[in-house]
């Protein structure tokens, strides 16, 4: 899967995020129409002096886009020697707000090993793969029971969404509680992809379970 990440994440970034800017570009979704620039208020960010993922760099970014009601989390990668280019983009769940990072004394976050992003970036693939879900659910996830994505699965799976096989980079710093956020994207296909879920999932203290805090659907 590291494998993967690497060689197709070029392609995932290029075809999911352009097709975002375009959506969000025009007021009624018209792509004929001349682009607007897009506004975006109530900046903070998410910045990690020790960087985890290899061959680049990232950051988060959580604002509040004009005209919407509630904050968005962003996150932003560039290879070395690129330029930022986003990554991953979701509003909060109605609610939620990103938890509090551990940050030294010059207001750097602490980034959690690449490994466990990918640890909870597969718990969510296994979740939305319906041919394993009903299976490996007997076992439990570790989906916490007020999970958003717990309570859409039964309207998901009778074919509104498809399955994923894949994921994004999945980037995340430590909370000031001893826990974690993580932020990532399930893609349905790495060679044709047409459907991607964008979540924002945390752990709380020591505890297992996996809380969501922000999910997009796009297609």
């Amino acid at each position: 899967m590291g494998r993967f990440i690497r060689d197709r994440q070029t392609v995932w970034d290029g075809t999911r995020h352009e097709a975002v800017i375009d959506r969000w570009a025009v007021k009624d979704g018209d792509r004929r129409k001349k682009r607007e620039a897009i506004r975006l208020t109530g900046h903070v960010y998410y910045v990690p002096r020790e960087q985890t993922i290899p061959d680049g760099q990232w950051f988060l970014l959580q604002a509040t886009y004009a005209g919407q009601d509630r904050p968005h989390i962003l996150a932003f990668w560039r290879p070395e020697g690129g330029a930022f280019k986003l990554a991953a983009k979701s509003p909060l769940h109605h609610g939620q707000r990103v938890p509090e990072p551990r940050r030294d004394a010059e207001g750097y976050v602490t980034a959690m090993p690449a490994r466990i992003g990918k640890e909870v970036a597969q718990e969510y693939m296994v979740f939305w793969d319906y041919d394993r879900h009903d299976q490996e659910g007997r076992n439990g996830y570790r989906l916490a029971e007020d999970n958003y994505s717990r309570r859409a699965y039964r309207t998901g799976s009778k074919g509104a969404y498809m399955g994923y096989q894949s994921y994004s980079r999945p980037y995340g710093f430590r909370t000031g509680d001893g826990g974690s956020f993580h932020v990532f994207c399930l893609l349905n296909d790495p060679q044709s992809i047409s459907a991607v879920l964008t979540l924002g999932v945390s752990t709380r203290g020591k505890g297992n379970a996996l809380h969501e805090i922000a999910a997009d659907w796009y297609a």
